[in-house]
């Protein structure tokens, strides 16, 4: 059975250098409470959302769910996971990606602020504490309902990054070689099977210095990459599933990041590969014959949470502030498209081997 995108809209407070600036900026997104109109099914509300910039220029925008700027990381893990682990373990195939702009708050949603051990590098990550990103929190809760279900599980785990449209494998010791696609195939990448949600987080912690980040003047810690975190997942009930959570490269507006060198190249490679996304979401969202994957390394390894065997979920981040009026009206827009993309979940079984 088809089902669309759903799409969450997760709105950032303002960051301390935002704050001294308030006082002369407006901010331009408000959530508008719709629940006065009468529905037969409350799955049927959709609480709007209206971007505005001076007195006259207004846009609204109605998605699944809109996390406002005092949303716990917490609570963001309760509405946007929710059933995420049950369906992981029937078999169904789920992706979550972050998508913004620069400094809206994507990597901090997925993995928690920079102080966090898997970004730092440092500290104990033994345990869930209250900043801990979807990632942390999705591995942790994926062990418990094993142990909680009383059932035999083989995880096995990948994670790549995407760097100047070239796929870098992170669980290898060192940056290597590119890896190579062979015509639409994912390329052959590290496998490592996983017991428990510390090794998983171990790995993470060991792949962070690998990670390409560079300060611009609009992030002082900058994603110059996307990565591809996954979890195959296979269950003694017969059931096996792929579970990815995609932190996306922001889009840049040269002129704001003053990218310059190799970060103006970075971010041209950023953008263009945004570009290609764009682009497969807006063929998709118009029932276009010909949906053009192959056009960048991103859409070849998204291909099938964008339009196959997926459940799929967008987190669309967004700067509050004025001065951001563009670039949050672009991630409105796209997050808007994705709405009318849909995807064929459906139930994977597969005979489970015993582990060694």
């Amino acid at each position: 059975m088809s089902e669309s995108i759903k799409v969450f809209v997760k709105i950032r407070p303002p960051i301390p250098d935002e704050n001294k600036q308030s006082e002369m900026q407006k901010l331009s997104i408000q959530v508008l409470d719709n629940k006065q109109f009468e529905y037969q099914n409350q799955e049927d509300y959709m609480p709007i959302l209206r971007l505005s910039r001076g007195l006259y220029e207004q846009k609204d925008y109605s998605f699944d769910n809109i996390l406002g700027q005092n949303t716990t990381q917490d609570q963001v893990f309760n509405v946007v996971c929710n059933n995420l682990i049950d369906d992981a373990l029937s078999g169904i195939n789920r992706t979550i990606l972050t998508y913004g702009q620069t400094s809206s708050g994507k990597t901090y949603t997925l993995f928690g602020p920079s102080s966090e051990p898997i970004l730092s590098g440092r500290g104990d990550f033994s345990q869930i504490n209250k900043t801990s990103g979807l990632l942390p929190r999705v591995c942790y809760s994926l062990f418990q309902q094993i142990q909680q279900q009383n059932i035999q599980a083989k995880i096995v785990l990948s994670y790549v990054q995407i760097y100047k449209d070239d796929v870098y494998d992170l669980l290898t010791q060192k940056m290597g070689p590119k890896l190579q696609f062979q015509n639409m195939q994912t390329p052959t990448m590290t496998k490592i099977s996983v017991t428990s949600a510390q090794q998983v987080l171990q790995l993470i912690t060991q792949a962070v210095q690998q990670r390409q980040v560079a300060a611009t003047q609009m992030n002082a810690q900058s994603s110059r990459s996307h990565v591809i975190f996954q979890l195959h997942i296979s269950t003694s009930n017969n059931y096996q599933s792929l579970l990815t959570l995609v932190d996306l490269a922001g889009s840049e507006r040269v002129n704001r990041t003053l990218s310059s060198g190799e970060r103006l190249e970075e971010a041209k490679k950023i953008n263009q590969s945004l570009s290609c996304l764009g682009k497969c979401i807006s063929a998709l969202s118009t029932h276009q014959k010909h949906i053009p994957y192959r056009d960048c390394a991103l859409t070849k390894i998204l291909a099938e949470s964008l339009s196959g065997n997926c459940r799929t979920f967008l987190i669309a981040t967004v700067c509050p502030l004025e001065s951001n009026f563009d670039e949050s009206n672009s991630t409105l827009q796209f997050a808007q498209r994705c709405q009318k993309v849909t995807t064929k979940p459906k139930i994977n079984e597969h005979m489970f081997e015993q582990l060694n």
